[in-house]
């Protein structure tokens, strides 16, 4: 079989989508571990642990900032040493989260919802692009880069044999092109499950907006019954526990109809914690319906799965942070792509090597990033409180801006330095001493991009 068009295919991709790619993958890998930023950033998020406490209290406690909140939900403690994250609907801010340490059941503060987790789901998700279009770009990325990783299983001989190997011969280059070999082979499983469940996202957008499929967010069940008086939800949460004694309680809240719903874990491998979920009616405590992530089909578990796989949150915090390693290695992947793309120039010239499309699809990327900007402002100010009838931008912890402002010039650094390294132009543009001849490279797949 011909290797050299798979590798130019592999090449092509990279280099002409790598822009793009870099992004998704950049904002995907810091999405991951969010909350946990948001943890160490913000002082009101830490609490004291505690096995059990009281939603009633918490939700008293929540209202002590915000005596006309009405209640939205309220999440338990992500991990141990995490504050009950009570999230309200005020007068002057459609969300607005508030803090409540498990043990004291004191407030610890509240903010904006608009926060780290926020913003980097969103930019992941759609690069703050509405309509879902930034979803189908995102998708798209996922395609690439399935392609860039299945391309390599045709070129590089014998690869299954790879994984120990790592013999640089040479200069920058030599090190450079064997560190994104390893890097790709060890991190292969993990770029075909991100591109797989990447490119479902974009299908589960397709669904929505041509079929309208109610199983992907199916709608809470009918009701039009009275909303008022709500019961404490201490009475929710012992019939739920009843009804579900294997029920490990993660979320409780109002549903758009009035209803109260109650989720979590039951058991189940590999679901969200809405694949259970319990509704209730909101004066009389009777369960209206009781979902069962056991009594969902195939397409129903695939979609509960997705996020746990994407996330890496399937196993709480030591899976999340190997999807942060994994997720920099990745990230790595596309910046040493364009490196050795770029020594391909020097090594074999500008002219008989460069693609014409690198240009225009590199400064589409920039325009993309442009209109970026433009729905993240919209974004925060979308979560930030009404003044005059206008949203206005929250007012965000310094430490939460100190950061998101470094992240921003860090990435931003990293952006020009891809640009930089894909469109140097001439044989002299980087030493060759090291640097195989063309042929030689299209012979040996030791010198492709992995």
């Amino acid at each position: 079989m011909r290797t050299r068009p798979w590798f130019r295919v592999h090449s092509f991709a990279g280099v002409v989508t790598g822009l793009l790619l870099f992004i998704v993958c950049w904002t995907g890998t810091f999405a991951t571990v969010s909350h946990e930023i948001d943890w160490l950033l913000t002082p009101a998020v830490r609490a004291e642990p505690a096995a059990s406490f009281d939603p009633d209290a918490a939700e008293r406690a929540a209202l002590q900032a915000q005596p006309a909140g009405k209640l939205l939900w309220m999440a338990w403690p992500l991990h141990a040493g995490f504050a009950v994250d009570v999230v309200l609907k005020t007068p002057s801010s459609p969300m607005w989260r508030a803090y409540v340490d498990p043990a004291s059941l004191q407030p610890q503060g509240g903010n904006t919802y608009f926060n780290v987790q926020r913003f980097f789901r969103s930019l992941h998700m759609s690069l703050f692009l509405k309509f879902g279009i930034g979803i189908y770009i995102v998708g798209a990325a996922g395609v690439v880069l399935l392609l860039s990783a299945v391309t390599p299983l045709v070129f590089f001989k014998r690869w299954w044999t790879k994984f120990l190997r790592f013999h640089p011969r040479g200069g920058a280059r030599a090190v450079t092109s064997e560190a994104h070999k390893l890097a790709g082979l060890w991190s292969l499983w993990f770029v075909l499950l991100i591109a797989v469940t990447g490119i479902w996202y974009m299908a589960e957008q397709l669904l929505i907006d041509v079929a309208d499929a109610k199983f992907i967010y199916p709608p809470p069940p009918a009701f039009s019954g009275p909303a008022e008086p709500r019961l404490p939800l201490a009475t929710f949460v012992q019939a739920a526990q009843a009804a579900a004694p294997a029920l490990d309680i993660r979320t409780i809240g109002r549903a758009g109809n009035g209803l109260v719903y109650v989720n979590g874990q039951a058991g189940d491998l590999l679901v969200r914690d809405r694949a259970t979920t319990l509704f209730f009616e909101p004066t009389t405590a009777r369960i209206v319906e009781a979902r069962q992530a056991g009594d969902q089909g195939l397409a129903g578990r695939w979609v509960e799965a997705v996020d746990l796989l994407h996330f890496g949150t399937l196993a709480g915090l030591p899976t999340k942070l190997l999807w942060f390693f994994f997720g920099l290695a990745l990230s790595g992947l596309c910046l040493t792509g364009a490196y050795l793309h770029a020594a391909r120039l020097a090594a074999a010239g500008a002219d008989k090597a460069r693609w014409r499309a690198v240009g225009p699809a590199t400064l589409a990327t920039l325009v993309l990033l442009g209109w970026t900007v433009q729905g993240g402002l919209a974004e925060a100010r979308r979560f930030g409180p009404v003044v005059s009838g206008h949203p206005t931008f929250p007012e965000l912890p310094f430490s939460v801006l100190a950061f998101l402002a470094g992240w921003v010039a860090a990435t931003l650094g990293l952006l020009a330095l891809w640009s930089f390294m894909v469109s140097r132009r001439g044989p002299a543009s980087l030493p060759t001493s090291s640097l195989p001849s063309p042929r030689r490279e299209v012979a040996t797949p030791a010198q492709a991009d992995l």
